[in-house]
């Protein structure tokens, strides 16, 4: 009887200690639950603190490359990323942020590649603790060629566009007539001349130019090549002047002389004019008409005369005309 009571009091114990285990994993889980089910709001602590994650969004970040410079030239790469920082240290934000204060630097490893065109994947060094970053795009595209340097020509080239309509280039003079050309071999080999030209924000020419200009490496069709030129600019000045010709002027009277009139003849003090447009208008004007009409001249009179020709400006553009008459 006593072993009998002994077994039911031990079955009874480990029940309620089992039972007691499951209601306290129940209430854990149920505790957990509540916990991550929130509202995704940060909430504040019981000490009254808060966390909170702050974002700022830097554009044209330069990349900095990893590579033996002494021996290979790159190119071909977008010249900076955007990078997104994200922190719950204002103050760390703030100064990576800040150019002057950044430690934080985007990179890209080419050490291992080949010479050619490579994709490459770029990466985030010497973040604070605590701070992340998103690079976009993430990586790069480069070419990799085997360095070389060589000395060439500077021409000023200036195209038609930039000269306004009815102006010529005199003459074009510049402060430094040979460049060093930093490329890879191919492009080297590539390289015609080195161009100087007018800023692209300049207005077309009507008249002399004076000022710095920006210069590139072109292939003998003018197309633009990779390439680092000491010194990148150069002064240029560029004198400009009309286009230009002298042609007579010719008299025509229009309508009916007056029955009271036997005789209408002119005289003027302006026999030419100048003409100022296009090469290729000018040759196609050989003498501007002024059209008098006669029909309400009775006497003597002086005609003031517009001239105007397609395509040219003339100077002067109105002339007087003495008119002569004879009665019956």
């Amino acid at each position: 009887m006593k072993n009998k009571t002994f077994r039911w009091y031990i079955k009874r114990s480990t029940i309620r200690r089992i039972g007691t285990g499951i209601f306290s994993l129940l209430l854990a889980t149920l505790i957990f639950m509540t916990v991550i089910s929130g509202d995704g709001t940060n909430k504040g602590t019981a000490n009254g603190n808060s966390s909170s994650t702050f974002s700022n969004t830097l554009e044209n970040v330069p990349i900095n490359f990893k590579y033996d410079s002494s021996e290979y030239y790159i190119s071909g790469y977008a010249s900076g990323v955007n990078v997104t920082l994200s922190s719950s240290n204002r103050v760390n934000l703030a100064a990576e942020t800040d150019k002057a204060t950044r430690n934080f630097q985007v990179t890209a490893d080419l050490t291992n590649l080949r010479e050619g065109t490579s994709k490459v994947q770029l990466d985030v060094k010497n973040l604070p603790a605590g701070m992340t970053a998103k690079i976009a795009p993430n990586t790069v595209t480069v070419t990799i060629g085997k360095k070389s340097s060589k000395s060439f020509e500077v021409r000023a080239d200036i195209s038609d566009d930039q000269i306004a309509r009815g102006y010529r280039v005199k003459s074009t003079d510049l402060d430094i007539n040979k460049v060093k050309v930093t490329s890879n071999e191919t492009t080297i080999s590539q390289i015609d001349h080195i161009r100087a030209t007018l800023p692209d924000n300049e207005p077309a020419l009507t008249s002399d130019f004076n000022g710095k200009v920006n210069l590139q490496a072109v292939d003998s069709n003018g197309n633009v090549l990779a390439a680092t030129i000491a010194p990148e600019t150069a002064e240029m000045s560029v004198d400009v002047s009309p286009i230009s010709k002298k042609v007579p002027v010719k008299i025509k009277f229009t309508g009916n002389m007056d029955s009271s009139l036997s005789n209408i003849n002119y005289t003027t003090n302006t026999s030419t004019v100048t003409i100022q447009g296009d090469q290729a208008t000018l040759d196609n004007i050989s003498e501007l008409t002024a059209f008098i009409d006669i029909s309400d001249i009775k006497g003597n009179t002086t005609k003031k005369v517009k001239l105007s020709a397609d395509g040219v400006t003339v100077d002067p553009s109105e002339i007087s005309v003495k008119i002569n008459t004879t009665k019956k």
